[in-house]
């Protein structure tokens, strides 16, 4: 299946020119276990396997038996996941409308699954999250010496509560606790806004990846990693 979009082709070029990565030692690999998407299936354009997504099972023992075989086949190789919106794909992916389906709490569950056990690093949840960080203390640090208040009186409010979202605020929430504080004072400092609001516990059902920065507010012993 061709696996096109924009904001990838670019993506490549920068990480072959600022980490000087060899392209030729890459490996762009697009996972298809098919769409629930009626609309996606009945487009003629759609490019990717006409089929009804498997099962969560069969998706997790796909995954076992790929992560397993792509490290006995490349031993040494670094293995990127890529998220957008809601979709993962894995090796160095590069993505397509084929798997709009797969959910923003599968990038964290396989994320959580293999980093153990793998090189394994995903693009959106780690990735931005570096680079926000980065930003953000260099900007809190210029605002704290300005105002004469400590870094970590800073709040943060997100508007997106996605996988990068998410893993922006687990970084900040890292980034705290190096600071003296603790996890549960860290997380009151943050908070996420999705397409229906606040975020809170009492909102009704949530997603599993919005649940660690938000509902110890009620849980205080609840803890959650640190991507």
């Amino acid at each position: 299946m061709a696996c096109l979009r924009l904001l990838q082709l670019i993506d490549y070029p920068l990480i072959f020119l600022l980490f000087s990565i060899r392209p030729e030692s890459t490996i762009p690999i697009c996972l298809d276990l098919g769409t629930n998407t009626q609309e996606y299936l009945d487009d003629p354009f759609y490019m990717g396997i006409r089929e009804k997504r498997v099962s969560n099972q069969e998706m997790q023992e796909f995954m076992d038996e790929f992560m397993n075989e792509m490290s006995i086949a490349f031993p040494k190789m670094m293995i990127q996941f890529e998220v957008s919106d809601s979709f993962k794909h894995a090796a160095s992916l590069i993505y397509s409308r084929a798997s709009k389906d797969f959910s923003t709490d599968n990038a964290f569950k396989y994320l959580e699954r293999f980093r153990y056990k793998y090189p394994v690093f995903n693009d959106d949840i780690q990735g931005t999250g570096a680079v926000v960080l980065s930003g953000f203390s260099n900007a809190a640090g210029l605002s704290s010496a300005a105002s004469g208040r400590p870094l970590n009186s800073h709040r943060i409010l997100f508007f997106g509560a996605g996988s990068a979202g998410v893993g922006v605020a687990s970084q900040l929430m890292s980034f705290f606790t190096l600071l003296g504080m603790s996890e549960e004072d860290a997380r009151r400092q943050i908070w996420l806004t999705d397409s229906q609001g606040l975020v809170y516990d009492t909102r009704g059902r949530l997603a599993e990846h919005k649940k660690c920065i938000n509902l110890s507010r009620l849980n205080p012993g609840l803890s959650c990693p640190i991507y």
